[in-house]
C-alpha cells in the first residue's frame, strides 16, 4: 500500500478550516451557564469552506464579550433583540451571516488546535441618504493625447 506520510502537525489540522471568512448557519443553540455563573448562549455553526466541506464550529455568546454579542446580533438581524436587553437561544436557531474564523492553539499538549469563531462581520449597509454625495461625482477626468 502507497500513501502520503503526514506529519502529527499535519494530521492535526487535517480537519481544520483555513483562517479566513465563511459563511455560516446556526444549527443548534442552547443556554448554558458559564464557568464564571454568568448566562451564555452556546451556538453550533455549519461552516462551508471553499471545497465546500460542512464544518461544525462552536462559539459562546456572553456579556463578557460584548463585541462579539453585538456583532452576532448585527449580523444575523436580530439588533432589536440586543437593543431590548434580551436574546435567547431559540432567537438564534437558523440564523446565517459571515464569521471570521480562526485556528486557535491547543495550551495543552493532550488536546488538538481548533477552529473559533474570532468576530461576526457585519454587512454594512448605508441607505441613500447615508452615503457621500463625492461617490457621485460624474466628473471622471480623461487623458489628453
Amino acid at each position: 500500500m502507497r500513501f502520503t506520510p503526514l506529519t502529527d502537525q499535519e494530521l492535526a489540522h487535517a480537519n481544520l478550516i483555513d483562517p479566513g471568512q465563511y459563511n455560516f448557519f446556526v444549527v443548534d443553540a442552547k443556554e448554558r451557564i458559564s464557568k464564571a455563573g454568568s448566562d451564555m448562549i452556546e451556538l453550533k455553526l455549519r461552516i462551508t469552506d471553499i471545497n465546500h466541506r460542512e464544518r461544525f464550529v462552536f462559539d459562546y455568546l456572553l456579556e463578557a464579550m460584548k463585541f462579539k454579542l453585538k456583532h452576532f446580533t448585527d449580523a444575523t438581524g436580530l439588533a432589536e433583540k440586543y437593543t431590548a436587553g434580551l436574546l435567547t437561544a431559540e432567537d438564534c436557531i437558523g440564523k446565517t451571516g459571515s464569521v471570521e474564523i480562526i485556528i486557535q492553539k491547543s495550551k495543552d499538549p493532550n488536546y488538538a488546535d481548533k477552529n473559533s469563531v474570532k468576530d461576526y462581520i457585519v454587512d454594512i449597509k448605508l441607505s441613500p441618504s447615508e452615503i457621500s454625495q463625492e461617490f457621485f461625482n460624474d466628473e471622471v477626468p480623461f487623458w489628453k493625447q
